[in-house]
Order: structure tokens, then sequence, then C-alpha cells
């Protein structure tokens, strides 16, 4: 039976999960899925406001 931790390992092996943090217990992982905002952000520049 896979953990869910191997399960997000797994995921974010693959390229399907974004993972932050340092994975302590003061700090630990947190993962998301990739947006279309990413690309900016690992640019350090904000996202451009979308309008309705």
């Amino acid at each position: 039976m896979t953990t869910l931790y191997q399960w997000l390992n797994h995921a974010f092996a693959r390229k399907l999960l974004r993972r932050e943090g340092q994975g302590t217990s003061t700090k630990p992982w947190r993962y998301r899925l990739e947006n279309e905002d990413d690309a900016n952000w690992d640019r350090c520049e904000l996202p451009p406001i979308r309008l309705p």
C-alpha cells in the first residue's frame, strides 16, 4: 500500500506538483498544482492582472 507521502513525492518527481518549504516541522512541505502564474513567479515577477 502506498502512503500519501510516497504518492506526493512521486508526483513531484514527475513534475505534476509544485513543492515549497524545507520539510522540517517548522517549515513543512506544501504541495500545490501548477498554474499559469508559475512562470511569472519563477522569474520573480508579479503575474498580470486579469480582468473578468
